[in-house]
């Protein structure tokens, strides 16, 4: 049975961020003490990301959360700033018992909001939404102001804005849960996740980073993702990068930088790739071919006269 989310019971907590306390990497506030490994400490997972960071803020429940290869009770109004190449929990260990966390994340300006829980031994992502860059605040580029800030004072200063910044998407979440409904909103998300393809090839392209800034599991995603375009992600990045590779050619660049701007690993990955469009454009034409002899064939044969009648 999925737990019923009334969110309205912690908007007090989530839009005055004086009742929050920071924990991220090299800062937390007076009254956060590391922890000692809990009994469910095996069955944490942990993941790091390169291109996005998070936040979590905790809303329900008390958790001993992993990050930075420390331990952290989570009680409501605890918040984790957690900075890309940061290691953290993953996934939440099935005996955490019933939790309630929002999760938030950055990514080249864009913001994507979503309530997870755990509620009888299983994860539930409850509700989300995704902010326009034109409408929510630039966590991104203030996150880098605080790290930058050369005082103690300067970096309280940027703390607190970051603070105010974030209470403020709090509050644009609550209207975009309100206001979400039907397809239309999901249309939307995977026209991000198209933008960010186009945007990001030559940075690599994975999935679950596409499924994470639009607030969907990746199976999930990948099911939204071919209802709406009537293709694979993997489709579409492919014929992105057949796109680009029309422009590149026609540029005095090596295959090495190709490769790079299309995102491989290396110029063998690449040759790989348009071999293998080779081979699938050529069967393609070859059996257009085909069919075309085929409607043909059965154009120009006549029955025999003859033999139709008989004689």
């Amino acid at each position: 049975m999925k737990k019923i989310l009334n969110l309205d019971e912690f908007r007090d907590l989530l839009i005055h961020p004086e009742k929050w306390k920071i924990v991220s990497a090299d800062y937390h506030d007076s009254g956060i003490a590391e922890q000692k490994p809990p009994l469910y400490a095996p069955k944490q997972e942990v993941q790091v990301h390169s291109d996005m960071r998070e936040i979590m803020i905790a809303l329900q429940g008390s958790y001993i959360f992993r990050f930075n290869r420390k331990y952290y009770k989570c009680k409501p109004g605890t918040v984790f700033l957690i900075d890309k190449e940061v290691e953290h929990e993953a996934n939440y260990a099935k005996d955490a018992g019933d939790v309630l966390h929002l999760w938030t994340y950055t990514h080249q300006k864009n913001t994507v909001i979503h309530c997870v829980s755990m509620h009888r031994n299983k994860l539930q992502n409850l509700t989300h939404a995704f902010m326009h860059p034109s409408e929510s605040p630039d966590l991104d580029s203030l996150w880098d102001l605080w790290q930058q800030a050369g005082s103690e004072t300067e970096k309280l200063w940027y703390l607190q804005q970051l603070k105010l910044y974030l209470a403020y998407s709090f509050s644009l979440f609550f209207l975009h849960t309100e206001l979400r409904s039907g397809d239309q909103p999901k249309f939307k998300l995977i026209e991000v996740a198209m933008e960010r393809i186009r945007l990001d090839l030559s940075k690599g392209i994975r999935i679950e980073n596409l499924a994470r800034l639009v607030g969907y599991s990746k199976f999930h995603f990948v099911h939204l993702f071919k209802q709406f375009t009537g293709r694979t992600v993997l489709d579409y990045v492919n014929h992105c990068r057949l796109e680009r590779l029309d422009l590149l050619l026609k540029q005095n660049i090596s295959p090495k930088e190709i490769a790079a701007e299309l995102g491989f690993q290396d110029v063998h990955s690449y040759y790989q790739w348009i071999r293998l469009h080779n081979k699938k454009k050529q069967a393609s034409t070859t059996n257009h071919d085909l069919e075309k002899d085929g409607v043909a064939n059965r154009r120009t044969v006549k029955p025999d006269r003859k033999n139709r009648s008989g004689n």
